[in-house]
């Protein structure tokens, strides 16, 4: 049986996926910021996105077109569905999907 804590990693790691897919479907690259270092540049490679992550305490999805960035979304691991921090507004209407479903959860 599951601990809390290994519903709550797999509850995080969920949404955070759910956050990216919502980005790239949007038609955005995605960076990953540890809040230390630069994790990944700007990419459409999912895997190579959600292997860069969660190797700190938050990450910031660092979202491009163009070459351009265009917004970022705030990660906080342990906040449970609460997740999501903060967003700019920029990316609101593409990250509510992932917000939404949070919040289902």
């Amino acid at each position: 049986m599951a601990t809390e804590n290994e519903r709550r990693i797999k509850r995080e790691t969920l949404i955070a996926r759910k956050a990216v897919r919502c980005l790239l479907d949007a038609g955005y690259s995605v960076g990953v910021y540890d809040g230390e270092a630069t994790a990944l540049k700007p990419t459409t490679d999912r895997r190579a996105i959600y292997n860069a992550m969660a190797s700190t305490d938050e990450d910031w999805l660092l979202a491009d077109r163009n070459g351009q960035e265009a917004g970022w979304v705030r990660l906080i691991y342990g906040n449970d569905t609460d997740l999501i921090s903060d967003y700019t507004v920029s990316l609101e209407d593409a990250i509510k999907p992932a917000c939404e479903y949070a919040e289902k959860l």
